[in-house]
């Protein structure tokens, strides 16, 4: 089993964090929906400044480990 909080725009962030963390810990993956509404990107830019993935790569939790569904705007203009 993985760890699979909902959506990255609509989770806390530390909970996106300790699903990466329970990942590393048990050899596994982890998978979240990530920016697959036009809105999604916006909603998360208005709450901490940046895009849902642009956040997830700061915070290095990006990698083979992880997997996206449904990304669709992964990148939106500015």
């Amino acid at each position: 089993m993985w760890p699979g909080p909902h959506n990255a725009t609509y989770v806390d962030q530390s909970l996106l964090r300790a699903s990466a963390e329970l990942a590393r810990e048990t050899g596994t993956g982890w998978h979240t929906d990530c920016a697959s509404t036009l809105r999604d990107p916006e909603v998360f830019r208005i709450a901490y400044g940046t895009t849902p993935v642009a956040w997830l790569h700061d915070q290095g939790l990006l990698g083979p480990r992880i997997t996206l569904a449904h990304g669709i705007h992964l990148d939106t203009p500015r």
